[in-house]
């Protein structure tokens, strides 16, 4: 809930890239190496997205437990950097990625006390790690969740227009011109569940709804017409977490309530001409589409392919291309939940075991071991 400082639940993130056994850190069939080991990462209760990855799939980013900074890893070549904070001992969170990775947006949130409880300010940036250039956003507004498009040229944000400290306008700003336009207003638990936006060109997909009679839904606003719609398909009634793939065409999104990972719902596809949805993998606990909408990342117990022989819970990819399956992950802990995957899937970002502390153990396999 906004208002609060705290942590929603922690688990452990592993990053995979094509062909890499994740849980165990070696590719399947071959000694391997150990997994690299990020350190604990933490996760706020306004922090819906706990890890952004980039589209190329070349730069993963996270908020550092120990500090509440955000840190940038580069998975091609294993460097770091720490993204140190504007202001003094303020909560990081939110992060969000050009496609290429090169630009960042974050919030850093200072929480202060009132009558009504603790309040969360958040001031959001755009981060040009290229040249260090940083670039608030609607400084006055508390703007949140901000989401860069793939090409890095705008921004989506969510603010507060009523006074009320919760995000109720939706806000495009062009990064170049610094041009701003209001999307839409008199929006209703925008925040609830999982990361609300998704911008690609001149489309942006939200989640939430207007009217307190509808659950959390889907709209698409459309710069060409200047206008916005509910998209959410009847059945299931209900979307969050949405993500345009490349096509522009097609919007993935879930079902079930965020943070439950024992019922995180299931992976959709809607077709933003015809309406029509399906389940992005049927039969399996968990699916997400890779962002060409060429391959299925999903989590099974099924031993089709004769590596899963206890039945656990692994992390499949299905090249639809090939009709191909190849199992990622080998005794996995826990059930694994799909937080990010890249445009052509070949990098995974799932979420495993709980941390004790409420916190997340993040590690990146790489690709050892052929």
């Amino acid at each position: 809930m906004i208002g609060s400082r705290g942590v929603g639940f922690g688990v452990v993130v592993v990053l995979v890239l094509a062909g890499v056994v994740a849980g165990s850190g070696r590719p399947a069939g071959a000694a391997g190496c150990a997994p690299d080991d990020l350190g604990a990462a933490g996760l706020h209760n306004f922090e819906p997205a706990p890890v952004a990855l980039s589209g190329d799939g070349g730069i993963v980013a996270f908020v550092d437990r120990a500090n509440d900074h955000i840190v940038v890893r580069d998975v091609r070549t294993g460097a770091v950097e720490q993204v140190d904070p504007v202001h003094d001992q303020p909560m990081m969170a939110a992060p969000s990625l050009s496609r290429d990775g090169t630009l960042l947006a974050y919030v850093e949130v200072h929480v202060i006390s009132s009558r009504g409880g603790l309040i969360p300010l958040p001031q959001a940036y755009v981060l040009d790690r290229a040249t260090g250039a940083r670039t608030e956003i609607a400084p006055d507004l508390y703007p949140w969740h901000p989401a860069l498009s793939p090409d890095g040229r705008s921004v989506a944000y969510l603010t507060d227009l009523e006074g009320h400290y919760l995000p109720d306008t939706l806000v495009g700003r062009e990064l170049a011109s610094g041009q701003e336009t209001v999307l839409a207003t008199g929006l209703l638990d925008a925040w609830h569940g999982g990361a609300p936006l998704s911008v690609s060109g001149a489309r942006v997909v939200f989640s939430g709804h207007f009217d307190p009679r509808r659950p959390v839904g889907l709209h698409l606003y459309r710069r060409a017409t200047g206008d916005h719609r509910e998209v959410t398909p009847d059945p299931p009634g209900r979307g969050r977490s949405p993500r345009l793939l490349l096509d522009r065409r097609r919007v993935t999104f879930r079902t079930g309530l965020a943070g439950d990972r024992d019922n995180p719902g299931r992976s959709h596809v809607l077709d933003l001409a015809t309406g029509r949805s399906r389940v992005v993998r049927p039969g399996a606990l968990d699916g997400m589409l890779s962002g060409d909408g060429r391959r299925v990342v999903y989590a099974s117990p099924e031993d089709r392919l004769g590596q899963n022989p206890e039945h656990n819970v692994e992390l499949f990819r299905f090249d639809r291309d090939t009709r191909t399956t190849r199992q990622l992950t080998s005794t996995a802990a826990g059930r694994p939940s799909l937080l990010a995957v890249s445009d052509d899937g070949g990098t995974v970002v799932y979420a495993s075991q709980r941390n004790r502390d409420g916190s997340l153990q993040l590690a990146v396999s790489g690709p050892c071991g052929g």
